[in-house]
Order: C-alpha cells, then sequence, then structure tokens
C-alpha cells in the first residue's frame, strides 16, 4: 500500500501544473511520503525518495516563501536523521532523499546564507563513514549515501549559469 501511495504522490506532483493542489494537500502529501521513507522496505524507500523528487520539482520550484520554508525542512529534517538517528533502516531513506533534490532547491540558502548542497554534502559524507558505535553500524545506509553523494555531485557538476553566459559552480 505505501509503495502505490508513493507513486500516487509521484504521479500528482509530475502533473501539477495540469491539476492544481492546495497547500494544505500538498504538505499531506510529503508528510505521507516522508513516513514511508521511514519503511525497511527498500523497495517503499525507492519509492518514497522518488515521489519527494517529483513533489520538490513540482512544488519547491517556486519563488515564494512557502518554498524556502520547504526547503530548510526537509534538509534541517534528513539531514539530522542521517546523522542523529540510531536506526539504520531510518538512515537509508533520508541518505536515497537527499541526493536526489533538483538543483533550485540545493542552491537555496538556508541557516545563516549557507548553501543547501553543503548541508546535504556533509550529511552524506558523514553517512559514508562507519559510525563508532557498532550498533549503529548499517552498510545499507552507507550504500544509499554513497549513490547519493554520486548523485549530488552529478547535479553539482552540472554547473550553474552566471551572468556572463559561461558556466561555473559556485562554492
Amino acid at each position: 500500500m505505501r509503495g502505490a501511495t508513493c507513486r500516487l504522490i509521484e504521479c500528482i506532483s509530475k502533473s501539477a501544473r495540469s491539476m492544481p493542489v492546495d497547500h494544505s494537500t500538498r504538505e499531506i502529501l510529503l508528510s505521507s511520503a516522508e513516513e514511508s521513507l521511514r519503511c525497511s522496505n527498500v523497495d517503499i524507500q525507492i519509492a518514497a525518495a522518488n515521489a519527494i523528487t517529483a513533489y520538490a520539482h513540482a512544488y519547491y520550484n517556486e519563488d515564494d516563501d512557502v518554498a524556502d520554508i520547504g526547503v530548510s525542512r526537509v534538509l534541517a529534517v534528513h539531514s539530522e536523521i542521517i546523522t542523529k538517528e540510531p536506526l539504520g533502516v531510518i538512515r537509508r531513506g533520508s541518505a536515497l532523499l537527499l541526493g536526489a533534490l533538483p538543483e533550485r532547491m540545493l542552491f537555496a540558502p538556508v541557516e545563516g546564507g549557507t548553501p543547501a548542497w553543503s548541508i546535504a554534502l556533509n550529511a552524506l559524507i558523514s553517512a559514508t563513514v562507519p559510525e563508532l558505535d557498532a550498533e549503529m553500524r548499517d552498510a545499507e545506509t552507507r550504500v544509499n549515501a554513497t549513490m547519493s553523494l554520486t548523485k549530488l555531485a552529478i547535479t553539482l557538476l552540472n554547473l550553474q549559469s552566471t551572468r556572463d553566459g559561461e558556466k561555473a559552480v559556485l562554492i
């Protein structure tokens, strides 16, 4: 059921232009997909990450304060889960998500002007290092974080246009 729900959220998000959804419904959809990230089934975690990615592409590309608040919240929540959650099953889903965020989200300033990509990058890097506490170690979290680091690097190195038409990565 969770996989189907995530697929529905993904489809609703991809059809956002032809099928507008009010803000409260969008928050319910995001909350449902985020809850599915915590599921122990890998297929459901992947479906949830895909749903949130589609959601982010559809709704966080708007130029408004709601989108900026959403960027901060999603990054803060999932970066904290990756670094502090004791259950590896829960960290896995957040590790999948952070690498799939759209470019506009990654270049949004959060937490005192720090770019979002920096927060996501640091969280993913910390997730690739085996934990000192043996009970927190989870190889699948490290695998997901490594795959997400690759996706994040590709997104960042896709280069952002500068004003003079040249391409450059803004670091």
